[in-house]
């Protein structure tokens, strides 16, 4: 007789494969984002109900906030896909955090255009529509084709992979990130430490470096260098909400709700301090969820 728990969980670990790849067609099949949103929810609401029930988890918690981190990340395109091919997702707790993060991330790049360029250079680009033609995207590496060996226990396919995808978008830093992490789990500190500070300069401030590299040591299970980067973070002029936050992660990662509930709270204060909305969003996401599982 197979338990509920081992049927739950089997259903878990067949989500998160399906939901990986489905990530990763994201570009090319546009009607695949609003379903990964959703599945991305049901996993996590599959992770607590097992949670609750005991049972470890670790692993596929970890998988469930890279994809998590990978949605957030591709925000401006997931957004962009559901709104040409979906109808809204009512309800979508998720889908909520998406569109605030969107909408901070182009109010701040609305102000950084007309400081940079005035007045007279911000009309010319919105009515000609220039820049997007001289200055297109660099090329992204794909971290969840990664992330997805590396659920597999496959760090040494991971790593070459990474290595592939770092010479096809070598500006891309979370690629180097994950080749760092990636050689340092072999053993390799040297490399580690070389590929970390390519991956720093890439950068676009020591908060966004720790930050990130904090979400690829716990795909890899490096629980206590993770820890050591969300503390340093909390130490930065503007790491503290987000530090805070991948403390309150951590600690949900090992079954400490309450823990965890107390630190995403304290990272909702002073993500608003820090005047971060899209951040205050996910802290609180991340609390309802906690709240219904204990229900």
């Amino acid at each position: 007789m197979i338990s509920t728990e081992t049927s739950t969980f089997v259903q878990l670990r067949q989500l998160l494969d399906q939901t990986e790849r489905d990530m990763v067609a994201i570009k090319s099949e546009p009607a695949k984002a609003a379903p990964v949103i959703r599945q991305v929810e049901r996993a996590e609401r599959l992770i607590a109900e097992l949670r609750g029930a005991g049972v470890d988890v670790r692993a596929e918690q970890s998988r469930a906030d890279s994809l998590r981190g990978r949605l957030l990340h591709e925000a401006e395109l997931v957004v962009k896909r559901v709104g040409q091919n979906q109808p809204p997702l009512a309800g979508s707790a998720l889908w909520q955090e998406l569109q605030a993060t969107v909408a901070v991330r182009r109010s701040q790049a609305r102000r950084k255009l007309l400081i940079t360029l005035g007045v007279v250079g911000t009309l010319a680009v919105l009515l000609f529509g220039v820049l997007p033609a001289l200055f297109p995207a660099p090329p992204t590496a794909n971290t969840v084709a990664v992330g997805q060996l590396v659920s597999q226990n496959d760090d040494q396919g991971a790593l070459a992979l990474a290595l592939q995808e770092q010479a096809a978008a070598p500006g891309d830093p979370q690629i180097g990130l994950w080749i760092g992490a990636l050689q340092a789990k072999q053993g390799n500190t040297a490399a580690a430490q070389a590929s970390y500070a390519a991956a720093r300069a890439l950068a676009s401030d020591e908060v966004a470096f720790l930050s990130d590299r904090v979400l690829v040591l716990m795909s890899l299970g490096d629980l206590a260098a993770a820890e050591q980067d969300a503390t340093a973070l909390q130490a930065i002029d503007g790491g503290a909400a987000i530090g805070t936050y991948h403390l309150g992660a951590l600690r949900e990662q090992a079954g400490d709700r309450q823990a965890a509930m107390a630190l995403y709270e304290q990272a909702g204060a002073l993500a608003e301090r820090e005047n971060r909305p899209e951040l205050v969003v996910a802290a609180r996401t991340r609390m309802a969820t906690l709240m219904q599982g204990m229900q």
